[in-house]
């Protein structure tokens, strides 16, 4: 799959799965991606996503979360370690865009939130 990014450029990826869960009451899914660039190891998942914090609470792009693999081969997603992509500081960094399949109507109000760097 591509994934688009801010300086323009498009960036391979390999869809590794989803993520479903309950956020309230309401049901969401997230997709997660390794991408296809050097230094990237096999093992290297992510979440790239926007919800209803995103340029309000939170950076206008998105967040990224990291899958942590447990030792049972399950994934956990844990928001709390959710983060500011690094073009949130600075314009000169190429970040992923969050796919659209990963823009969630309900607010993430975990992890790192501060949405005025620039």
């Amino acid at each position: 799959m591509v994934i688009q990014s801010t300086r323009g450029n498009t960036r391979n990826a390999q869809r590794i799965g989803w993520f479903d869960f309950v956020v309230g009451s309401t049901l969401v899914r997230l997709e997660a991606v390794r991408l296809l660039e050097p230094g990237v190891d096999e093992n290297d998942i992510s979440v790239f996503f926007r919800d209803a914090t995103s340029g309000k609470e939170s950076y206008e792009l998105g967040r990224y979360v990291d899958p942590k693999k447990l030792s049972n081969g399950n994934y956990l997603l844990d928001f709390n370690f959710a983060y500011n992509p690094a073009c949130s500081v600075s314009d000169h960094y190429n970040c992923p865009i969050p796919p659209k399949t990963n823009v969630l109507a309900v607010a993430i109000r975990a992890g790192e939130m501060d949405s005025h760097y620039h």
